[in-house]
């Protein structure tokens, strides 16, 4: 993207910062999103300890770490893991990390084509569904998305989201890879892992009662209330693990 480009959206920055990893993009939305770069770092700074992401600083907008003004810029594989969870319940996010092709860049004062946007993560190149086993049954993950990165004091980094056949989504983070071909196999045996030895289980049906509790002075003798389940409810647990354990 050129200095002073004109007809460019927040949509088509986001879209080529989080698919071709357009790095420029980060800066120019810091700059327009906030009065300056340095105070858009600080809201970065912000929502990372409100997250719980508190091993995390962050000192620039697109994760360069080559000058010195870079040197603290720092996180941990489980920060990260904590603040793409987060993200992945925004729809935008989760829609556009997805996506393997961007075709929607416009032609503007400084380019009549943007040649081919296609994503770094190759994840979604191809066939982005892997087996793995539950049970003694086949089965498949789907990899719905996330982000690369890489400089090269870092090496290459990889955040994976993936859901399981029942529904149970996971997200590995693999970070400090110096050959670029391992990451991919790495984070495969992390997914699967996950996959294998854990599960997303239903604990309690819509309407389930609960427990029942007397109710002190109330004017009928022996008056109790029904505590009865809203909605189902559901969590991850191990493979092995008999739901009807949890209390």
């Amino acid at each position: 993207i050129m200095a002073g480009e004109k007809g460019l959206t927040l949509e088509n920055m986001l879209n080529v910062l989080l698919i071709k990893s357009a790095n420029e993009t980060a800066n120019i939305i810091a700059e327009n999103v906030a009065p300056s770069r340095s105070e858009f770092v600080e809201m970065m700074n912000r929502k990372a300890a409100e997250l719980g992401a508190t091993n995390t600083t962050f000192v620039n907008p697109c994760g360069k770490d080559t000058e010195k003004e870079d040197a603290g810029h720092l996180s941990t594989p489980r920060d990260m893991a904590i603040m793409s969870r987060y993200a992945m319940t925004i729809p935008k996010f989760r829609e556009i990390v997805a996506t393997e092709y961007y075709k929607e860049m416009p032609v503007t004062d400084k380019h009549d084509d943007w040649g081919i946007l296609r994503n770094t993560n190759q994840f979604l190149w191809y066939d982005n569904t892997y087996p793995y086993t539950l049970d003694g049954v086949e089965r498949k993950y789907t990899v719905i998305g996330m982000k690369t990165g890489y400089t090269a004091a870092a090496g290459n980094n990889l955040i994976t989201a993936a859901a399981g056949e029942d529904g149970m989504e996971l997200i590995s983070v693999v970070m400090h890879v110096m050959q670029t071909n391992k990451i991919y196999g790495y984070s495969k045996e992390l997914l699967r892992y996950g996959f294998e030895n854990y599960s997303l289980r239903r604990i309690s049906q819509a309407g389930q009662l609960a427990a029942t509790v007397p109710v002190e002075d109330a004017a009928e003798d022996g008056a109790v209330l029904r505590l009865v389940t809203e909605s189902d409810f559901e969590c991850i647990l191990p493979a092995d693990a008999d739901p009807q354990s949890i209390r």
